[in-house]
């Protein structure tokens, strides 16, 4: 499916971007991603949204190689992260909403959502730093079953 925002005025998510839903407690995440990395990512960059700055960071040391990308980051220490990112010097970024919109960023194979973002429009941003310029992705959003409800994202995301 494709953004428009000239006719009905309804964001819908990408047909470039393969969607994923994955039933998975918050205390499992940290075990789950790699392999979701290893599985999906094509070897590719991999960006990973989190809600908020703390878990962000947390979950950024807790991957080879990755980096956090967030608002207490000083701007001068961002710019270096997203260069580092976009000349493969690493391959993972865990971010939170701070790239959801407005990054280019070329070859991103997949987005991992590690929860169910709060509206559809943050779902369809996030999702579509893959699948651009005419390219294929990934995007997976983990859930956790006993305290989310996605049915109104993945409704309204198409």
């Amino acid at each position: 499916k494709t953004v428009d925002l000239v006719n009905d005025q309804k964001m819908k998510a990408s047909t470039n971007v393969r969607h994923i839903v994955i039933p998975c407690s918050a205390s499992a995440r940290s075990e789950l991603i790699p392999d979701i990395i290893r599985c999906y990512s094509s070897g590719g960059r991999t960006i990973i949204f989190n809600e908020t700055k703390d878990s962000a960071s947390q979950l950024a040391g807790s991957l080879p190689g990755a980096r956090a990308l967030h608002g207490d980051i000083q701007q001068a220490q961002r710019e270096v992260t997203l260069s580092g990112f976009r000349s493969g010097k690493f391959m993972t970024l865990v971010a939170t909403n701070v790239a959801a919109r407005g990054l280019d960023i070329n070859d991103v194979q997949l987005i991992i959502q590690c929860e169910p973002p709060r509206d559809v429009e943050a779902y369809i941003h996030r999702s579509g730093r893959t699948g651009r310029a005419g390219n294929t992705g990934v995007a997976v959003m983990l859930y956790d079953p006993k305290r989310s409800n996605i049915s109104k994202i993945a409704r309204e995301s198409g």
